[in-house]
């Protein structure tokens, strides 16, 4: 008889992420405060969060990128998180978010349509960290990753403060092979409040924190 293989609890992997407004500072802060989960400064940057945090949707996909890290990628791609989507409208006004769904992952971003666009972008640092007594050994990745480049991926659209452009979700995902974006695996998506998205203002760009709890 085959035994049945129970399913992991969707509750035991959760996740979300909050804005930062990234500038130039002579003088940046300490690296890395877990207590307050302060960002790495990248050089001389300095991290003013925004808004709150934000929680996150788990695509069924992150399962592939689990089942590969897992057995060690024989295949030898990278499947862990080492990349991000950004999303923003150019629309000039905040949007009402859209609802993710489990099953929409690069077939919502292969949908995305003028003004709106994203920008595809890498992991600039992260952290390991524990979210209690029961995990003395960690069960908490933190991700930091920021706005770069002034051409959405997918639209081809300016992404600037003249161009009105406006964060309003990411996405982290795992890129396999980095020079073929059709191969990358979407861990999650998440979307901010219309009072809550943030705009893109010259001389700064918009840092994101994405924390993924296991257990």
């Amino acid at each position: 008889m085959t035994k049945k293989i129970e399913a992991i609890d969707p509750g035991s992997v959760y996740g979300r992420a909050r804005l930062w407004r990234v500038s130039h500072c002579d003088d940046p802060p300490p690296l890395f405060l877990p207590n307050i989960r302060r960002p790495v400064p990248t050089g001389k940057q300095a991290w003013v969060p925004i808004g709150p945090w934000q929680n996150n949707l788990l695509l069924y996909s992150w399962a592939a990128m689990a089942s590969h890290l897992f057995r060690g990628s024989p295949d030898g791609k990278k499947y862990h998180v080492s990349g991000g989507y950004i999303e923003f409208d150019n629309s000039g006004s905040s949007i009402t978010p859209p609802v993710p769904a489990r099953n929409a992952g690069h077939s919502y971003y292969n949908s995305l349509v003028a003004p709106q666009d994203y920008l595809r972008v890498p992991i600039t640092a992260t952290v390991h960290g524990s979210s209690g007594v029961n995990f003395p050994d960690g069960n908490v990745a933190t991700f930091f990753l920021q706005t770069s480049g002034s051409v959405g991926f997918k639209n081809g659209l300016t992404f600037s403060d003249a161009a009105n452009s406006r964060v309003f979700g990411v996405g982290l995902v795992a890129m396999p092979v980095p020079g073929d974006d059709s191969q990358d695996i979407i861990f999650n998506r998440l979307y901010f409040a219309q009072a809550d998205q943030v705009p893109k203002l010259a001389g700064s760009q918009i840092g994101v924190t994405v924390e993924v709890v296991f257990g």
